[in-house]
């Protein structure tokens, strides 16, 4: 009886054997073909972005750092209210014109590729830059994925690791 609803719900079949009496084998199918449904659903690449970049492995690892204020490492109660609304695609502040020229949605993602703005985001344009040339010159198979948004001038980079 129960089988045949979880069956029904999630249109495959139950797992069997003795991986059926683990709760994370059930647990991993069913989310699997939630996060598939979830994908389909989506048709704005930023909001694919989005969603492949909190659901890649690792996306969450600077939870777990340690806030040693000496080394940098201790964020204010704005950088994470920043942070986590932009994880989840929240709006996080008002719309408004940058000092760039280009305008700036509610969401606040032109902060993540303006170049023309404050010093840390220059300098962390100029990181990723160092990590990509780095990584390519070692042969480390580096790629990057770039997503554009409504205004082609501005564009979110990636580099990642095959």
């Amino acid at each position: 009886m129960v089988r045949d609803v979880w069956s029904t719900a999630y249109a495959t079949d139950c797992p069997t054997g003795p991986a059926a009496t683990k709760q994370s084998t059930w647990d991993r199918l069913a989310t699997s073909l939630e996060r598939q449904a979830v994908t389909s659903s989506l048709s704005d690449a930023t909001d694919i972005a989005l969603l492949l970049s909190v659901t890649s492995p690792h996306s969450s690892d600077w939870l777990h750092a340690l806030p040693l204020s000496g080394c940098g490492l201790r964020l204010d109660d704005r950088a994470i209210h920043i942070a986590v609304g932009l994880g989840l695609g929240a709006n996080i502040c008002e719309p408004h014109q940058c000092p760039c020229g280009a305008s700036v949605d509610a969401r606040g993602l032109h902060g993540l590729s303006c170049r023309g703005g404050n010093d840390r985001s220059a300098r962390h344009h100029n990181l990723n830059d160092l990590v990509w040339r780095a990584m390519t010159r070692r042969s480390c198979g580096a790629r990057q994925y770039v997503v554009r948004v409504s205004d082609p001038l501005h564009k979110f980079v990636c580099v990642m690791t095959s």
